[in-house]
């Protein structure tokens, strides 16, 4: 299809389509029953729909684009919270969940200033709401929030020094090229 292997495809589909969708299905739950605190205006329904269409958006181009996907939702969904909601007022749950794909993201496809450009918004993102714990406005559980998003971006750097390792150890073993020292010491040991 369009010039792309079965494999490009199926990696498409698994890593690009399909996480997307998850979110989007959550989303219909929450624009159905409502998943923030009271009963929504028509604006916070509309103005929700808008968002969920720009945050799915996102998520396909996400692995192309990380950090511009990153700052352009992080700002979208506060401007949103801070346009449409009470300080007191818990939003629906969806657009956490679209940054906390979005920090796994970030860990896994970002590297060297990107990477703290990245972690920086992230931390601003999160940090933003620490006025409403000042002023005494107790939003839910924020900190364990904040953990959450810490430890999916800390996943994603895993997965990306993974990734770098294998990388590095399979073309260490391309044939014609020299084994590493260690590689020649176990292979004289075994011969003696």
């Amino acid at each position: 299809m369009f010039g792309r292997t079965r494999d490009d495809l199926r990696t498409i589909a698994l890593y690009d389509l399909l996480p997307a969708l998850a979110v989007a299905g959550l989303a219909a739950v929450d624009i159905v029953q409502w998943t923030g605190s009271g009963q929504p205006t028509n604006a916070q329904r509309f103005s929700y729909l808008a968002v969920l269409v720009l945050g799915f958006l996102g998520l396909l181009v996400r692995r192309r684009a990380p950090l511009v996907v990153l700052v352009t939702l992080a700002v979208v969904f506060k401007a949103w919270d801070h346009l449409f909601f009470a300080p007191t007022a818990q939003i629906p749950f969806s657009p956490f969940l679209i940054m906390l794909v979005l920090s796994y993201n970030t860990g896994a496809h970002t590297r060297n200033r990107k990477a703290v450009v990245g972690a920086l918004v992230l931390l601003l993102f999160m940090a933003s709401g620490i006025w409403n714990q000042i002023e005494g406005r107790q939003l839910g559980q924020q900190l364990n929030g904040w953990v959450v998003v810490t430890v999916a971006w800390l996943i994603g750097k895993g997965m990306q020094r993974s990734r770098d390792l294998s990388s590095s150890r399979s073309a260490r073993n391309v044939p014609g090229l020299p084994l590493p020292w260690s590689a020649r010491a176990s292979r004289a040991s075994c011969t003696t």
